[in-house]
């Protein structure tokens, strides 16, 4: 597929005709002292976050800031049943109530979560690139196919950045911390023509040392990241807006080498597996570019609203993975995943401010997407038992996939009475997956020609897939500080391909239905603030990732069951200070499933599934007296228990672990501010992803592992107007 430029401009030109739009879609944060006015769009409606009966999290800059958060894998201990492990780059795996599908590079399952970057789909990898300039994060939780649409089983997460504002505004902001870790970021944001015309330029770049030493020098799992976008805001009319957002992002990074701990290679890589140490033979950097272009249109044709988004992503990646961790030349694998999609959806919707007994929005969607993966397994002469440069064998691999689907939805929203509303949604969808690709695999020894071993080129392969993401709900509202709903939801998850050289060609899609429970409150005049739900998700047909002999594929587990509750309260406890608490439970297991190998796995728990989680804030601030303002916050959260593999390998099991991370800082009447933070102050060792299930007769039985980040510190300075 070439996805051309200009299909940008056609998907505007749909809507062009239609009459103008009325207000903003509430892309920002309401005023108000409380964060009962948080306004989110995780319906596609501008709501109050506690109007919504749905467990949502919402994250705007100065959380943000407080967390230190770079990429979104560092928010994933600051919310209850989350898990977003930062491993390996490419290879991104957001788990919500227990619920992932583990995958590695190269590897063709989808996400249960889906990521949207200001309302349009992200290609699998974006969670590696630079978090900068953003408004708000907000994480929906339970199947979203009937609002967000594909691969929303678990979930949704929303990204919406910085707009152009409507006068004049700018910041400069540069951080230094350990591991020669360097932060600059910059922003320019106003008018210019009058109010019809605004935009915004931000540009953002982080670079930082590994935080696992290589015994030849440097380290593995250093980054250096650009980014920068530039938005476009137009109001020609009183009743039409447009945004034109284009966004370029640039990682260049050494790849995290796993840390082997058991079996022969805890030897041969140098490390006992918490030493932070390899001796790795492959150390060449890898490189991910990102290019997107997204169009935003609303009009106003009295009393509906008529919006638009039209996106254009494309993916490009140069991964090298030193396999083995090894000083021996071993594996090396390269992997030059693209991809490229472009993306259409139009929705109508009444205006609920009118306060109608029916709220509706209806509309429908284009998806079409190319993956296109060059990647070479390169078996070096230590294996072979040849001298070193005398020889390799190559396994070459090129695979193409498309995917193209289309969608209607809508939702009805039916108001019995001032306190009783029904809530349904529904979601149609058909979609198309084809594959094709080739493998060459070849002996290369010094002094000879090249020998072809084996040659295969696939027929196109074709999956068709209809699915249907229902959602009913009924919320309660007796007064307006008070919400109590029940949901049933129904999630679905595309199937793939396998490996071209895997017998088992497909897996099948999945499904999910689940049941929840809530309440959303503001007590003591807003001075509290309160959350809770309970939920219970049945899963049919879970993907799992496997190996048939040294291919990894997927295959789909039987049933598993995910069950818990989540609490949140916020309490206003003084002038300038706030306490916030999160506390969350998990069981989620394997009903029924048998492994590859034909172990029965019943009962086993789900990986990246902890038994508890907790997070709890301080966040405190007091006027200065002819200085500005002193703020301080803090941060300490708490994984329980959890398997890090479906398989419940006793290796792979991490104990639970607490994190704490704090900020302290004084913002200047000038504008000028600074800063000291930290990220795991205590500089506790933990686990975020383990491979048990290596090929023994390549790897010998030894079992890998990935640490999360150590203790990271540094100082940041400020200046805005």
């Amino acid at each position: 597929m070439k996805i051309a430029f200009k299909a940008l401009i056609a998907g505007f030109s749909i809507l062009t005709p239609v009459a103008a739009l009325a207000q903003e879609t509430g892309d920002g944060l309401a005023e108000g002292s409380g964060r009962d006015e948080i306004i989110v769009t995780a319906t596609k409606r501008a709501e109050r976050v506690n109007d919504i009966p749905m467990q949502i999290d919402v994250y705007d800059d100065a959380d943000l800031r407080n967390k230190q958060v770079q990429e979104f894998s560092d928010l994933s201990t600051s919310i209850p049943n989350l898990v977003i492990p930062d491993g390996v780059a490419g290879a991104a795996n957001v788990a919500i109530r227990g619920i992932s599908s583990p995958s590695r590079v190269g590897a063709v399952a989808e996400q249960p979560v889906s990521i949207f970057t200001d309302g349009v789909f992200a290609p699998s990898g974006s969670l590696d690139l630079l978090l900068f300039d953003v408004d708000r994060v907000e994480v929906i939780r339970g199947p979203q196919g009937a609002i967000w649409g594909r691969n929303t089983l678990a979930g949704a997460i929303s990204f919406v950045s910085k707009r152009p504002s409507d006068e004049l505004e700018a910041y400069a902001r540069a951080s230094y911390g350990n591991r020669d870790y360097v932060d600059v970021r910059a922003a320019l944001s106003g008018p210019i023509a009058g109010d019809r015309v605004k935009a915004r330029i931000a540009f953002a770049h982080d670079e930082r040392d590994g935080y696992t030493s290589l015994v030849g020098g440097g380290t593995a799992g250093s980054i250096d990241r650009y980014g920068v976008r530039g938005s476009l805001a137009f109001e020609p009319t009183d009743n039409f807006t447009a945004t034109l957002i284009g966004q370029y992002d640039e990682n260049t990074f050494t790849n995290i080498t796993p840390e082997y701990f058991t079996g022969p290679f805890a030897v041969a890589a140098g490390t006992d597996g918490f030493q932070r140490r390899v001796d790795a033979d492959f150390t060449d950097p890898s490189r991910t570019e990102g290019y997107g272009l997204t169009l935003l249109a609303d009009w106003n044709l009295g009393d509906v609203l008529v919006s638009s988004v039209t996106g254009y992503r494309k993916l490009k990646s140069r991964l090298k993975v030193d396999s083995d961790a090894s000083p021996d030349f071993l594996v090396h694998e390269l992997a030059n995943p693209d991809a490229e999609q472009f993306s259409q959806e139009v929705r109508f919707s009444n205006d609920a401010a009118l306060g109608g007994a029916i709220d509706w929005m209806f509309g429908a969607e284009f998806y079409e997407r190319d993956d296109i993966v060059n990647g070479v397994s390169i078996l070096g002469p230590s294996l072979l038992g040849v001298g070193p440069g005398e020889g390799v064998a190559r396994d070459s691999i090129t695979l193409d996939n498309h995917v193209r689907s289309i969608a209607g939805f809508g939702t009805l929203d039916v108001h019995l009475t001032d306190w009783l509303t029904i809530n349904s949604g529904l979601r149609y969808s058909r979609e198309r997956k084809t594959n094709v690709g080739s493998i060459r695999s070849t002996l290369e020894l010094t002094g000879l020609p090249v020998i072809d071993l084996f040659s295969y080129v696939s027929p196109e392969r074709e999956l068709n897939d209809a699915q249907l993401s229902p959602f009913s709900g009924i919320s309660i509202t007796p007064s307006s500080n008070f919400l109590v709903y029940a949901n049933w939801g129904r999630g679905n998850k595309s199937g793939g391909f396998n490996d071209i050289r895997a017998t088992q060609v497909s897996f099948g899609a999945e499904q999910g239905d689940s049941y929840e429970v809530g309440l959303k409150s503001t007590l003591a005049e807003g001075l509290i603030e309160l959350s809770a739900s309970a939920f219970l998700i049945d899963y049919d047909d879970l993907q799992i990732r496997a190996f048939e002999g040294l291919v990894p594929i997927f295959i789909n587990a039987g049933k598993a069951t995910s069950k818990g509750f989540e609490a949140n309260v916020s309490v206003k406890a003084g002038e300038g200070l706030r306490l916030v608490g999160a506390v969350g439970y998990l069981d989620a297991k394997f009903d029924r499933f048998f492994s590859p190998t034909g172990a029965d796995l019943s009962g086993n728990s789900l990986p990246n599934a902890p038994d508890w989680s907790y997070n709890f804030t301080a966040d405190y601030s007091r006027p200065v007296e002819g200085l500005g303002e002193l703020y301080g916050y803090a941060e300490a959260s708490y994984t329980g228990d959890h398997f890090l593999d479906f398989a419940n390998d006793p290796d792979g099991f991490q104990d639970g672990y607490l994190l704490v991370n704090a900020r302290l800082g004084l913002r200047l009447t000038s504008g000028f501010s600074v800063a000291l933070w930290g990220r795991n102050l205590t500089d506790k060792d933990y686990r975020v992803d383990f491979v048990g299930d290596l090929p023994p007769a390549l790897f010998l039985g030894s079992k890998a592992q990935v640490l999360g980040a150590p203790r990271t510190y540094g100082v940041e300075v400020e200046f805005e107007f």
